[in-house]
């Protein structure tokens, strides 16, 4: 190539992915508002059944189910891509998040 042909040749575009197009992982700048909305009403809905009992904990979630629909409705509602809720549902399958409950057991809470 000479110079003319490489002064007349358009820059290359570097796209920064959009948020929405990346895998939700723990270095996510949403993965708190996920685990938040995955821990409360619209997900699991971890609760305290007796307020004396702290250990009388309950939640939903069908552990049989290993496509964790509840944490994809969450992700499509934040807006993700198809593409980038099934990357983020094998993340968590990758790191023992097989079903909505242990994303959160797995991967979602601070020890």
């Amino acid at each position: 190539m000479t110079k003319k042909t490489l002064a007349n040749q358009k820059p290359t575009e570097v796209r920064t992915p959009d948020l929405a197009e990346t895998a939700m992982t723990p270095s996510h700048s949403r993965w708190q508002e996920f685990i938040d909305r995955l821990a409360g009403p619209e997900g699991c809905d971890f609760r305290q059944t007796d307020a004396a009992d702290p250990r009388s904990v309950t939640w939903r979630c069908d552990s049989e189910d290993d496509t964790c629909p509840l944490s994809r409705a969450i992700l499509t509602d934040l807006g993700f891509m198809p593409v980038a809720i099934d990357e983020s549902i094998q993340y968590f399958h990758d790191h023992g998040g097989f079903c909505d409950c242990e994303v959160l057991f797995s991967l979602g809470w601070d020890e």
